[in-house]
């Protein structure tokens, strides 16, 4: 958690008018190739396209400059120096991916601020007081992972995770967390389909359940598999498996815990969810909830202080009031991450994820 996606750069023109700006311009930055990368752009494309309907920020529409970071911390490094050297450029969205969100972090460091709206590590935390997010750390998200996989009476845990920031974080949060016992540790890359012989042994150690992190590609392959050797286990993947709804009713039974349900009865959410659906005819996960949510705060941030990058900097990093968005209600904190979220766990069901449980 490739090519840069064909979709509009500026959504909208200037407004022009008199000697105020005619833009306001925001940075983006993810690996738009991906699923997940889709999403986020759809819900930046979203948010920035509702703020100027209803008249832009203080009269002045805003547009987005986009950059592709490829999932790659040094180009990620070289898309933050671009962007912080254009001094047009206000705040970011991004980067999607930890080990990309910890590597840029020293570049936006006492120069604009980034708001990540889905790099999870725990190693993002504190790192650097312009760096945000709105997405939990796995600090928390791992807890409340491993306490699930304990309320279903699972005692024995298999654990898979892609070897970066995002996949070692949320794994050693959920072997400290997890009440049972851990049989297995297995490191793959981004890029890994061949899961054969993970899972013939899988079979062997008979764990209760497998806690895969990781993303789509990755989460796919892994899960065909253990359907087609008939693996006897819970499937339990973080928010990066929020994709694998492109696999389709193969995929039923997974379980993630993710930040955002397209389920959540919060007018909020639905709001979104509607606009969502009535623009791109598809349903919004986490990673969209999470970039639009990224979008609207920093649009706050300059309705309130301007677009000025130190004033928007510290509205962000010291919010008096709560935030009332897709993903729930939070503020942000002066260490760069949300206050007041939690996990949603949802199962795939007929091809789709449903809230589990009830919730």
């Amino acid at each position: 958690m490739m090519a840069a996606l064909a979709l509009p750069v500026a959504l909208l023109a200037s407004c022009g008018g008199g000697s105020r700006s005619q833009t306001i311009t925001l940075g983006a930055v993810a690996p738009w190739g991906t699923g997940y990368g889709t999403q986020i752009r759809r819900a930046i494309d979203l948010a920035v396209e509702e703020v100027n309907r209803t008249g832009g920020i203080n009269g002045t529409q805003v547009q987005v400059q986009f950059k592709d970071d490829s999932a790659n911390g040094a180009r990620g490094v070289a898309m933050a120096q671009e962007l912080v050297a254009d001094k047009s450029v206000v705040a970011v969205i991004g980067h999607a991916n930890s080990t990309v969100s910890v590597a840029s972090a020293r570049v936006y460091d006492g120069r604009i601020a980034a708001v990540s709206p889905s790099s999870s590590s725990p190693d993002l935390t504190g790192v650097s007081p312009w760096v945000f997010r709105t997405i939990n750390s796995d600090s928390l998200n791992g807890v409340e992972l491993a306490r699930f996989a304990g309320s279903r009476g699972h005692k024995r845990a298999a654990l898979m995770y892609e070897n970066d920031a995002f996949g070692r974080g949320l794994v050693a949060v959920f072997t400290r967390a997890f009440a049972g016992t851990i049989v297995s540790v297995d490191p793959i890359s981004q890029a890994t389909r061949e899961f054969e012989p993970f899972v013939a042994y899988y079979k062997k150690v008979r764990p209760d359940v497998v806690f895969v992190v990781g993303t789509e590609g990755s989460g796919i392959a892994f899960v065909k598999e253990a359907r087609r050797q008939q693996l006897d286990a819970e499937l339990l993947g973080a928010d990066g498996w929020s994709g694998v709804t492109a696999g389709g009713t193969a995929m039923d039974g997974v379980v993630i815990g993710a930040p955002f349900s397209d389920g959540s009865p919060r007018p909020a959410a639905q709001k979104f969810v509607a606009a969502f659906r009535a623009k791109y005819n598809a349903a919004p996960d986490g990673f969209a909830a999470c970039a639009y949510d990224a979008v609207m705060l920093v649009a706050r941030a300059i309705r309130e202080v301007g677009a000025d990058r130190q004033k928007v900097r510290d509205w962000l990093a010291n919010m008096r009031d709560d935030y009332d968005g897709a993903t729930g209600r939070f503020r942000l904190g002066a260490n760069g991450d949300p206050q007041g979220k939690t996990l949603v766990m949802q199962r795939m069901k007929n091809g789709a994820f449903v809230l589990e449980g009830g919730q």
